[in-house]
């Protein structure tokens, strides 16, 4: 398996975990193309580091709000910054 944009950035606090939480609530159909997305974001904002805030960030503006809504309170509550 190759490398790709999220083994080459520094995760901050929580922010890894949150992500993993964010797909692991994501339809398996749909894993792979989420992850696609985060990726290609990444690459063309050249983002280096990932913050606890810019996940919270991203989930609000892409999410269902259902699932938001879900989800927000325990990552939330995971916040370290």
């Amino acid at each position: 398996m190759g490398s790709s944009e999220l083994d080459n950035v520094n995760w901050k606090g929580n922010s890894q975990k949150m992500f993993k939480i964010i797909l692991e609530a994501v339809p398996p159909m749909f894993k792979s193309t989420v992850k696609h997305e985060v990726e290609a974001w990444i690459s063309k904002n050249n983002v280096s580091e990932v913050t606890e805030e810019l996940v919270l960030q991203a989930f609000k503006e892409k999410a269902p709000k259902p699932m938001w809504n879900k989800l927000f309170p325990q990552l939330d509550a995971m916040k370290t910054e």
